[in-house]
Order: C-alpha cells, then sequence, then structure tokens
C-alpha cells in the first residue's frame, strides 16, 4: 500500500486543555485529506494519555505513543517522527493550528515534489500576527548558494518548528544525532544541514498559526540572549555535519555582528544586568565567537563588554521605550517565542 503524503506530528505533555481544542483540527484535515496525525505524549498526568487513546479508538488517522518516563522535549520530538509512516513529516505545537485555506495547494505541491524527488525539505510560511508572515522569501524552489545568503541575512527566523516540512527518510537524521548537537532545536538543525547542500522549496502561503491557544511562554530578555548565542551554536553544528563547516561558521558568527543581536544584549543588560553578564562570560558565547579569528573575537567581546557597562539608567534617557518595557514587564507576555514554547531550549 502507498504511504499517505503527510504525516503531522504533535509532541505534548501535560497539555490536554491544548490537544482537546488543536486535534479535533488535525482529525478533521486528516480524513478529508487522507492524512495521519502522530502524538507522542511525554508521560503527562493530567488525563492527556487516556484523552488521546480514547480518539485514537476512534479515529484510525491517529497514531499514539507514551514514553514510561519524561524524556525532556527534545527526545519527545524526536520520538514522535519515528511513529510517522508518511513520505513528508510536519511537527506543530499541540497549541497550534493549521489554516485550511491554502492546505490543499501545499498537499498538492507535496505530491509534486514527492514525484520529482528534487527536494527533501519545504519550508511553509506562518502567520507571526493576525496579519504579518514570518517569512518573506520568494515561492519556489531556493538552491543551496541562494540559501546560503538567505542565512548570512539572518537565521533568526527559522525557528518556528511549524514551518518545517520535510521527508521521513531525512527525519534519520534527527534520528541518529547526539541530543547534545541539536541543543533542544531539531528543526533548525535539519534545515542548516540539509538547506547548506541541497535546494529547499518555499512554500509562501500560510498554513499554521502559531499558539492559538495564546499559551506562549513568558521569556524574558536574558533568555531571549541565549537563544540569540544558541541559534548560532546549533547552525555551526548542523554545518558540520553537513561538511560545509566552513560556510556554517561565517553565518554563525555573522548573527553576532548584526544590529539586532546588540539591540538584544542592550534590552537584556537594562532588565537583567546579572544574568546579562553571566551569559555573556558564559563558556557557550565563548565557544561560538572564537569560531573566528582573535582580531575578531576580541572587537565583539570587548564591543559588548562596552555595552554592559553602561549603567541601565543611561539606556533609559537614550530610549524611553525601554523604561516603558521594564515597567510592565513582569505584566505582560513576552513575544511568541517562535520555536516551541520549551523552555529546555534555552537551558
Amino acid at each position: 500500500m502507498d504511504k499517505k503524503i503527510l504525516s503531522i506530528c504533535v509532541p505534548t505533555f501535560n497539555r490536554i486543555n491544548h490537544l482537546k481544542q488543536s486535534l479535533p483540527n488535525l482529525i478533521y484535515l486528516a480524513n478529508k485529506y487522507n492524512l495521519e496525525i502522530c502524538v507522542s505524549d511525554n508521560s503527562s498526568d493530567d488525563g492527556t494519555w487516556q484523552f488521546i487513546q480514547n480518539l485514537s479508538m476512534k479515529n484510525e488517522c491517529l497514531v499514539i505513543s507514551r514514553q514510561t518516563k519524561n524524556l525532556g522535549s527534545t527526545p519527545n520530538v524526536i520520538d514522535v517522527t519515528r511513529i510517522a509512516s508518511s513520505y513528508w513529516i510536519l511537527i506543530v505545537g499541540d497549541d497550534d493550528l493549521i489554516e485550511e485555506n491554502h492546505f490543499s495547494e501545499l498537499l498538492n505541491k507535496l505530491k509534486e515534489l514527492k514525484n520529482n524527488k528534487e527536494h527533501q525539505y519545504v519550508l511553509i510560511n506562518s502567520y507571526l500576527t493576525n496579519h504579518d508572515l514570518l517569512l518573506s522569501l520568494q515561492h519556489g524552489s531556493i538552491s543551496a548558494p541562494k540559501m546560503k545568503q538567505i542565512f548570512n541575512n539572518s537565521i533568526e527566523e527559522f525557528g518556528f518548528v511549524g514551518s518545517h516540512v520535510f521527508t521521513n527518510d531525512l527525519a534519520s537524521v534527527l534520528q541518529s544525532t547526539a541530543l547534545k548537537e541539536l541543543m533542544g532545536w531539531p528543526s533548525l538543525y535539519l534545515l542548516a544541514f540539509y538547506s547548506l547542500r541541497k535546494p529547499t522549496f518555499f512554500f509562501s502561503k500560510p498554513i499554521v498559526r502559531q499558539a492559538f491557544a495564546e499559551a506562549a511562554l513568558d521569556w524574558k530578555p536574558h533568555h531571549w540572549l541565549q537563544l540569540s548565542i544558541k541559534r548560532s551554536q546549533i547552525f555551526y553544528n548542523a554545518s558540520k555535519k553537513a561538511n560545509r563547516s566552513d560556510i556554517g561558521k561565517k553565518i554563525a558568527i555573522r548573527q553576532l555582528f548584526k544590529l539586532s543581536f546588540f539591540k538584544v544584549v542592550i534590552t537584556s543588560h537594562v532588565m537583567f544586568k546579572t544574568d546579562t553578564k553571566k551569559i555573556i562570560n558564559s563558556n557557550r558565547f565563548n565557544e561560538i565567537i572564537s569560531l573566528r579569528n582573535n582580531f575578531q573575537k576580541n572587537f565583539i567581546k570587548l564591543f559588548i563588554n562596552l555595552l554592559i557597562l553602561i549603567p541601565p539608567s543611561i539606556y533609559f534617557v537614550i530610549s524611553p521605550s525601554l523604561r516603558r518595557k521594564k515597567i510592565i514587564l513582569n505584566n505582560s507576555q513576552d513575544n511568541i517565542d517562535g520555536v516551541t514554547r520549551d523552555v529546555g531550549i534555552i537551558d
């Protein structure tokens, strides 16, 4: 029997209330388009397992598994791909929603790409807000050299797990890679591993809406600083596995010379001075900046240390918006993390 075209994979832990909203949407799509839904429960104790068991008895499209103990988020994300049997795999958060508007068009494109076998990776657009899109790329095939140029400009936009569709064969790369290399962000790792070597297809129309349940993690500015550093390190790790370490090294370190990174440093310093200093002096940061020559390494180290020597009060004068943000920080939700809403990604 031919494989189904797409498995939509949902790793979950103690989120039964979100699953009660998201799974009916996915099951509806699976029945309509002959898809597979895979759910891996990371040893929940809130009734999640019983809930998905009952659903699976009524819906043949639903394939479920349960960890005997909580393995952490990344092993569960990888394990849910092991139970997928379709040609293509899409991992979504348990609080994400798939929009049907362009979904059939995506499935037709996935069938076409399966037949011509020129691509094993598809980037799909998603909503960053109610109206704004996450990715601004040209629809169609993107060569490896072109992806290199795009990554040189920024790798920030490629973290959302729901933007990545890849073949079941390619999932074996994640399944065989050490967790310490993935560093909590398997989708970004796999994208870098593949796209630095082979053409990637970009589907420009939005499919997955992030965190429709509005359960985004309340991250603080120093978490975003950790994430920025970790993102570069993950990218470099993947480039080594792809035998493109020279390219990956340049792209990874380039992210730390961008104005956006310095803004993250300043915001983190203003809000969490002690934590920021620890991060800048951490082995992880020293390891990633050591990828470049001594002059560049010393320059960025000196420049950032100068930034965090300036008292927060000075930044408040320069940028009143920073002061407003500090006042409301503990009373409002921070930005959607763009990944999995799992704190493990910044450990």
